[in-house]
């Protein structure tokens, strides 16, 4: 079972911001590559951007969870 199956199972809305996050970062996460691909960005550049993807989905699943157990 996945990380979203699981909360969606005990806490149903934290399943769908994860759910949402993990399509928002993916297309974003594309985007990126496109990019590569195209030649718009440098290598180093799109490493960067892939990077600060990853701490923007972790920053938000954790202020999800701290909305979560405030309520």
């Amino acid at each position: 079972m996945g990380q979203a199956e699981a909360h969606r199972d005990t806490f149903p809305a934290m399943g769908r911001i994860i759910d949402a996050l993990a399509l928002l970062i993916s297309a974003a996460a594309a985007a990126v590559v496109v990019a590569l691909w195209v030649g718009v960005v440098a290598p180093t550049v799109a490493i960067k951007l892939v990077a600060a993807l990853a701490v923007a989905a972790g920053i938000l699943i954790a202020l999800a969870f701290i909305l979560h157990r405030k309520r």
